[in-house]
């Protein structure tokens, strides 16, 4: 025997079906039926007038046509204009296109407001006006610019903005034609974009694709509050762009279309190729050549006049560099830099390449210097390198402003000891000379000696040097005979390699000239003292003593800014006073120096 009550469940199941299938076909009845009496209840032309209406008021166009509009019903309803132009009141092109796909509303068209949520371009070809005919760009920094100068012209008004004009646009197969008098020239070609222009409070999507100066661009922009952003409030924004090179960048915060306003959030840019994106844009100031790769990452935020890269992390080529930035941008002064930076291991061949580069921000196109930005910047290496020279737990500063540059070096280990220095601009005011000051304590000579070159005529052993340079020139344009000044050599416990005394005194029976490097024994020295005069290059000992118990060895005269070497080395009792026992002259050059003359002292 049945359950009652389970049949009438199973009544009422098929009851709900057949009644949902009933009401599924009538729909589906309903949406055919309007479907094929839409082109008889919808006027293509109707819809082309307020197509036209929109673009009229929205952006000062006049839409021509060279067909007939027509209707597609798949798979979204769409007006259809084949062989369209878009101009200017002027009369004057803004693009040209084989077909405009226009999605439109059913409901809102029978309801007499129609609107069109999607717009395509099919193969548009987008003019720019004669007045750019001058300025026919070559590469890709020409282009970014005249965009820029586009921009610029264009006024922003919120208020149309925020009016809803469509919902999306799309072009397909794109270009940008810049007319000339000898003809057209493309500078975009395959552009592929996309803007999802939604009502106020959705958001804004944008991306683009497209061939400028050879080689594929593609950029991303998301606006979440788009309506806050183009009203000039802060609004979160997503900036993608992919250039040439692999290079890529990308913005990742809130920012403001206001005069004042800045982005605030992480910004990256990463260019593993910097000669292809470099060649790309094409307007690259001198000093570049030297950069290979680069990347960057900062968090950036920004009070009153005041823009902070926190969280800083960038690296040119080899040398990588952490820390916080800031920048200033007071009106009527310069934008300066302050902060400071952790260098893992700074190598100054990186920078002498970027100098050319430096000049530029140092001086203008005549050649005067005018910083083009001033920096208080502290610095910090775990290793510096100066070509064969290394100095480690380096600290450091670096001031720039009007009339002045300085570089300090507060402390640093070198050879065993430490070095502290400044480098700075000329007393008469940036650009108009430089000094440098160094200060080398308790280092190893013989080591120092191995990096300037000296094999010989150079103490070994432990000791300190002072230096005193200045040139009337440029420090970027300096070079050795340009530099004057004084140097101070002092040392204990040492030894200077080819004047052992016993050898001194029996050069009188050698044969002239005699290589020093043949005189093998050394001078055992417990104090130096030597003071050096500089001019134009040429350096002049006015006095060099190094005693030995009862003997002492006085050196003196000079060598030349061509390494000419002018020496006499007497050898004499270290009492005040004493006759030398023998004077040995000295010539050749720096690195071969000559025995030309020994005379003994007399009977």
């Amino acid at each position: 025997m049945q359950n009652p009550a389970r049949e009438k469940r199973t009544v009422w199941r098929r009851t709900i079906l057949r009644a949902g299938l009933r009401v599924a076909a009538g729909c589906v009845l309903a949406v055919l039926v309007l479907w094929l009496s839409l082109p008889r209840i919808v006027s293509a032309e109707h819809l082309e007038t307020e197509l036209r209406t929109m673009l009229r008021l929205r952006g000062g166009l006049e839409l021509e046509s060279g067909s007939a509009p027509r209707l597609s019903l798949w798979p979204v309803p769409s007006l259809i204009l084949s062989e369209v132009a878009a101009r200017h009141a002027d009369g004057t092109t803004l693009f040209e296109a084989r077909r405009i796909s226009a999605e439109f509303s059913v409901l809102a068209t029978l309801a007499g407001s129609p609107h069109f949520p999607e717009v395509e371009l099919d193969g548009p070809r987008f003019h720019l006006p004669e007045t750019w005919n001058e300025r026919l760009p070559s590469s890709g920094g020409d282009i970014l610019e005249l965009f820029s100068g586009i921009v610029r012209e264009i006024p922003l008004d919120p208020l149309i903005l925020t009016r809803r004009a469509f919902g999306e646009l799309t072009i397909v197969d794109g270009s940008l034609i810049m007319n000339d008098r000898a003809g057209q020239l493309a500078i975009m070609q395959d552009i592929d974009a996309t803007l999802s222009w939604p009502d106020p409070d959705e958001t804004f999507k944008g991306s683009a694709s497209a061939d400028i100066a050879g080689h594929r661009l593609r950029a991303e922009f998301t606006a979440p509050r788009f309506h806050r952003l183009i009203a000039g409030a802060d609004a979160p924004v997503v900036l993608a762009l992919a250039l040439p090179g692999g290079a890529s960048l990308r913005a990742d915060g809130t920012a403001s279309l206001m005069a004042s306003g800045f982005f605030n959030g992480n910004v990256s840019f990463d260019a593993p190729d910097l000669p292809t994106l470099k060649t790309w844009y094409g307007r690259m100031p001198e000093g570049m050549e030297a950069m290979k790769t680069a990347r960057i990452r900062a968090r950036l935020g920004a009070s009153g006049h005041i823009l902070r890269f926190d969280q800083l992390a960038f690296t040119v080529n080899d040398t990588n560099a952490t820390g916080i930035m800031d920048l200033a941008l007071l009106p009527d002064s310069l934008p300066k830099f302050t902060g400071t930076l952790a260098f893992e291991d700074f190598d100054i061949g990186d920078i002498r390449n970027l100098l050319p580069l430096a000049n530029r921000f140092t001086s203008d196109e005549t050649g005067t210097a005018k910083p083009l930005a001033a920096f208080d910047l502290r610095l910090s290496a775990s290793r510096a390198r100066f070509g064969e020279a290394t100095l480690a737990n380096v600290g450091a500063s670096v001031l720039i402003r009007a009339d002045h540059a300085q570089l300090d070096i507060g402390d640093s280990d070198f050879g065993g000891g430490r070095l502290t220095g400044r480098l700075s601009s000329g007393p008469q005011g940036m650009g108009r000379g430089a000094r440098l000051q160094l200060s080398l304590s308790d280092i190893d000579l013989a080591l120092l000696g191995q990096r300037l070159g000296l094999s010989q005529l150079w103490p070994a052993g432990p000791g300190s040097l002072d230096i005193s340079l200045s040139s009337d020139r440029p420090f970027t344009e300096t070079g050795r005979t340009d530099l004057s000044g004084r140097a101070t050599l002092t040392a204990n416990e040492g030894r200077l390699n080819h004047f052992h005394p016993t050898d001194l005194q029996g050069l009188a029976a050698r044969t002239m000239p005699l290589p020093l490097s043949e005189i093998g024994a050394a001078f055992e020295y417990n104090r130096l003292d030597a003071a050096l005069r500089i001019e134009q290059g040429a350096v002049d000992i006015d006095a060099t003593m190094l005693d030995h118990q009862n003997q002492r060895l006085r050196i003196a005269g000079g060598v030349s800014d061509a390494d000419a070497v002018n020496l006499t080395a007497s050898l004499s009792a270290a009492a005040p006073e004493s006759a030398p026992q023998v004077t040995v002259s000295l010539g050749g050059t720096l690195s071969e120096p000559v025995v030309t003359a020994a005379a003994p002292a007399a009977p």
